[in-house]
């Protein structure tokens, strides 16, 4: 048998399909491996995709909030991060 050897490109889109939330199981059937071999090849991107989705939507919000354009986003920040209920 073979071994898999991942692409930078299918390191790319494992990354970018983890930040959007899609599940592992389709992930990997995507790509046409399973779900072991995806998480033994693709760790770093599992982990990371998610995160730095999440902060670029974090940093989206925070700038929608602190640049005093979107009335709703500043509220959200209040309730979410300033204790404001």
């Amino acid at each position: 048998m073979r071994r898999y050897e991942p692409t930078p490109d299918q390191r790319r889109t494992v990354k970018t399909m983890a930040g959007f939330g899609i599940p592992q199981e389709d992930i990997a059937g995507f790509l046409g491996i399973d779900t072991k071999t995806l998480r033994k090849h693709f760790r770093e991107e599992l982990d990371r995709g998610m995160t730095e989705a999440n902060a670029k939507v974090a940093q989206s919000r925070f700038t929608m909030a602190t640049q005093g354009k979107n009335v709703a986003a500043a509220i959200f920040w209040m309730k979410a991060r300033g204790g404001r209920r």
